[in-house]
């Protein structure tokens, strides 16, 4: 097996590039966005959340925040940006019951990140969890 050199690395770039371009092209239709929820209203939480409030292809369909004030001021900036008001959620076990929410978002203190996202993908749910996703190997392990 011969080693990808640098110049022929950056070579393979546009193509790759071009191709998955062209994959964002795709029409989809009212049905096919993607229901978001918000696990974390802090600090990073917040801007998360009016980036995926934007997106064209999702929905934020739910915050969840121990702190009802913060999953109150959350839900009140998504609809802000003229997105529908997601509903406000105190524990997150919640969100992994039925096929509402497609994918999850965690946004966490950091010693939640590992246990949120485990918990999320054994429920069947996308998972975008904020670094570290882990706080050592063993934990690395079982959420892959």
């Amino acid at each position: 097996m011969s080693r990808l050199n640098r110049r022929e690395f950056l070579g393979t770039v546009p193509v790759v590039w071009a191709g998955m371009s062209s994959l964002s092209q795709t029409a989809y239709s009212a049905n096919d966005k993607v229901n978001v929820a918000l696990v974390g209203c802090g600090g990073r939480g917040k801007g998360l959340g009016n980036w995926f409030a934007k997106l064209p292809d999702s929905q934020l369909v739910a915050v969840c925040d121990p702190d009802q004030s913060r999953s109150g001021q959350m839900a009140d900036q998504i609809e802000k940006t003229g997105a529908k008001r997601p509903k406000q959620v105190e524990d997150f076990r919640t969100l992994l019951d039925g096929n509402e929410i497609d994918a999850i978002v965690i946004a966490t203190p950091d010693h939640w990140h590992t246990p949120a996202a485990i918990m999320a993908c054994q429920a069947g749910k996308d998972v975008y969890v904020e670094k570290p996703c882990s706080h050592n190997i063993h934990e690395g392990r079982q959420l892959v």
